[in-house]
């Protein structure tokens, strides 16, 4: 009977796994689902995901702190040189979190990014470019599995950080994803030329893609 509990796990977070690699989702409340519109899942611009409610930050150096409780309903857009702190703080996001360019993201001191899903995936993060991601000491929770795509030469980087649920993070390009002292890695496919590396963490489950050759 354990053995059988064990296996019946297993097969649920497979199909799970399937899912969310390969599957299509529905609109389930009042917000937009964005159309991930190739085999990677890649969004092809800013247009794809802009709306009145977006909070922008960038093209020109320009940083903002949060230092104390904020709440952004919409998504956050950090793209040129913008800088967004998240310093001994929540931040509560209902929306994206996207970066592209020089964009950078910095979670640490305790900070709490708490994004609000309703379902599987809402609301993903999507770094770009040139852009970085930096938590250390901190907490990240989306309340289902949050979703995370690392393209061109991106950097995602994450020390001693608490993640209460799932996640799914997909390495594409020659982008960067390293991890120290994670509690719950999670899924995280590789593919193309990326680097990664995992230090003193818990709980992965790798996916492995091999690139197709391209055709003349």
């Amino acid at each position: 009977m354990k053995y059988a509990k064990v296996r019946a796990i297993l097969i649920v977070i497979i199909l799970l796994d399937l899912w969310l690699v390969l599957g299509e989702y529905p609109v389930l409340n009042n917000r937009p689902r964005i159309s991930l519109t190739d085999s990677n899942g890649r969004i092809n611009s800013l247009a794809d995901i802009r709306s009145v409610d977006d909070l922008y930050i960038g093209p020109e150096p320009e940083t903002l702190l949060v230092d104390s409780y904020m709440e952004q309903d919409g998504d956050i857009i950090v793209y040129g040189d913008g800088v967004l702190i998240i310093d001994d703080a929540e931040l509560a996001l209902r929306g994206i979190l996207w970066q592209q360019d020089n964009g950078k993201v910095i979670v640490r001191n305790g900070a709490y990014l708490n994004v609000f899903q309703e379902y599987l995936s809402q609301f993903p993060h999507f770094m770009n470019d040139n852009s970085y991601f930096e938590a250390e000491n901190c907490t990240i929770y989306a309340h289902t599995v949050y979703r995370t795509f690392l393209y061109d030469s991106s950097t995602y980087i994450a020390r001693r950080v608490y993640f209460p649920f799932w996640n799914f993070r997909q390495c594409f390009d020659q982008s960067t994803l390293i991890m120290e002292n994670a509690n719950m890695v999670g899924d995280f496919l590789i593919r193309d030329s990326c680097y990664v590396e995992m230090n003193r963490c818990d709980t992965l489950l790798p996916w492995f893609c091999a690139a197709l050759p391209v055709s003349p």
